[in-house]
């Protein structure tokens, strides 16, 4: 694998034998104040166990969270009633368990999420994706870019399972590509099991951040001792550090009011937990 020096802090051009040239970077993803937000997760109240698949959830919520107010156009999918999810399981933390986590993220300032019935999640969600990248491209003058993030779980081959995770459905890069609108700017952040597969494939020419490699899991945080349940994944709380850094000009709007108090000790792998 070839390597040349980079050209912004961070980046290595990396040339893959089966695939184009793909410039990787770890620098964070950029949030203007004309992005358009497009949020979805599969979790349903029945899965949405913080031991099971809750920690797709707090993911969800953290960023709901923290993005509340940055920008005007923003809209989260759920299939979990929250209010349901809250008297079933509590409340919904973030972060390792063996550093300080937000508590009560679905009862914080969040923005309003829309309830999607579990089997019409994937063709509401492309449904949105086309709209939302209509009227990215309608502003593209003015540079609006869209940003979609996707929770939930991934299978090998470039599957993100929308539908209540299951795993013979799911959404394709062909798909996703298919719903976009040619030639708009879009970011696409997952937390999904071989995402990394979304990022270095030529038929979705998109910016991609991914949690996982092509052909690897995600990592959540293990189960609380205390509690037994996983609170997000180890991915997000970095990126979600990396965002409400006092130093980040990465939002448009200062987020460092919130109080985000997460720290992500990636030296603990003990704290870990893979998932599919």
């Amino acid at each position: 694998m070839a390597e040349r020096s980079p050209l912004v802090a961070g980046g290595t051009h990396k040339a893959f034998s089966s695939h184009p040239k793909t410039f990787l970077t770890d620098a964070i993803l950029a949030i203007h104040k004309n992005t358009i937000i497009f949020a979805a997760t599969h979790a349903t109240v029945h899965t949405g166990d913080q031991a099971e698949d809750g920690w797709f959830l707090s993911d969800f919520y953290a960023f709901n969270y923290l993005l509340n107010g940055s920008v005007a156009d923003q809209t989260w999918l759920t299939a979990a009633n929250p209010e349901k999810l809250v008297g079933k399981y509590g409340d919904f933390l973030h972060g390792s368990p063996n550093r300080d986590r937000s508590r009560d993220l679905l009862k914080s300032d969040t923005t309003p999420v829309t309830v999607v019935e579990p089997a019409k999640m994937i063709e509401k969600f492309l449904d949105k994706v086309t709209r939302a990248s209509a009227a990215s491209l309608r502003a593209k003058h003015a540079g609006c870019p869209l940003l979609l993030m996707i929770f939930c779980h991934g299978i090998a081959g470039h599957y993100l399972c929308l539908d209540n995770g299951t795993r013979h459905k799911g959404v394709s890069i062909v798909w996703l590509k298919a719903a976009l609108e040619p030639g708009v700017s879009v970011t696409l952040f997952t937390t999904a099991c071989y995402s990394g597969g979304w990022a270095v494939t030529p038929e979705l020419n998109i910016t991609t951040m991914a949690a996982a490699d092509p052909d690897s899991l995600s990592i959540s945080w293990q189960l609380s001792n205390s509690m037994g349940r996983a609170c997000g994944s180890a991915f997000a709380g970095a990126t979600i550090s990396a965002l409400s850094g006092a130093s980040t000009h990465c939002l448009y709007r200062t987020v460092v009011r919130k109080h985000w108090r997460q720290t992500i000790p990636f030296s603990n792998p003990k704290s870990l937990q893979r998932h599919r």
